[in-house]
């Protein structure tokens, strides 16, 4: 008799093999996952430093190289940053030197800031107390402001100040009234009578809450009360922008030469104010200087 075979059975189809395996895949995909997002930042970089040693590898770093680049990017601008303020404080000093030499070092104040040059001009020049309406005698350093704002070619913030004493009238309620009209109306001449283009100026009133000396003393409060133009630092460096401020500067040094002679650069006030300094320098300006007459 013939013995019957035994009938043997098929297995799995072939693709439940690759779904096996895929499936493997995937879940040590997610295991890996996982223990990247509880990674131990030292434990890695010592398993990392171990395989490195034993295969013989050296791995690339691209995050190392990214912060190269961005250091020497910081590096640049950080180096244009400091030639823009080194000629911000030549350009100050070129006005500084002006003020002085027509008598109103003590009613202008400049300065470098933060955010650009500031020319500050005490409340007496301009208004009297608690009024808006500009005085007479305002006209002649608005128009030198006038003056600078052509020559400079740069945004310019005009921004009253007052000090702690209150006010409370009908046309000035209070401080802040009173020093937002004051740059309103300081705005309104350099555009009507100095030619300014409006595009170029902004207006701010702060009452007084940027005192720049102590309201306790009749000199603090007298301080307090000015009127500041800022001449605005253009928002990104670059070399382009330098060499402007380099041709403004040159500009307000012509300026300067032809309404008051020759001025020596960047140079500290007391050697040009000491008796061996030439004499033609601490003379009075020269004649055809007095017949165009001063900015202020």
């Amino acid at each position: 008799m013939e013995e019957e075979e035994d009938e043997v059975e098929e297995g799995a189809p072939a693709w439940m093999a690759t779904f096996a395996d895929l499936a493997t895949l995937l879940l040590t995909f997610f295991v890996l996952l996982l223990s990247f997002a509880n990674m131990d930042v030292q434990n890695f970089r010592s398993a990392l430093g171990s395989v490195r040693e034993a295969l013989g590898v050296q791995f690339e770093h691209p995050g190392d190289r990214l912060g190269l680049t961005t250091s020497i990017v910081e590096l640049s601008k950080r180096e244009s940053t400091d030639k823009l303020n080194e000629v911000e404080i030549q350009l100050a000093d070129l006005i500084r030197k002006f003020v002085k030499k027509q008598n109103m070092a003590d009613k202008v104040d400049v300065e470098v800031g933060n955010r650009g040059i500031i020319v500050r001009v005490k409340e007496f020049v301009l208004f009297n107390s608690g009024e808006a309406e500009l005085r007479h005698e305002a006209t002649k350093p608005l128009q030198a402001i006038a003056t600078l704002c052509k020559e400079l070619e740069l945004p310019v913030w005009i921004e009253g100040h007052t000090d702690n004493s209150p006010i409370s009238t009908v046309r000035f309620p209070s401080n802040w009234e009173l020093s937002a009209a004051r740059a309103v109306a300081t705005l309104k001449f350099l555009s009507a009578q100095g030619g300014i283009d409006r595009a170029a100026l902004s207006v701010a009133g702060y009452a007084e809450t940027h005192p720049i000396a102590p309201n306790d003393t009749a000199e603090g409060r007298a301080r307090n009360r000015r009127v500041e133009f800022l001449f605005v630092r253009p928002p990104e460096q670059s070399v382009q922008q330098f060499q402007e401020f380099e041709a403004k500067k040159e500009r307000l040094r012509r300026l300067l030469e032809e309404h008051n002679g020759p001025i020596k650069e960047a140079e500290p006030p007391k050697p040009a104010e000491s008796p061996e300094a030439p004499k033609p320098e601490d003379q009075a300006p020269a004649p055809s200087a007095a017949k165009k007459g001063p900015i202020f």
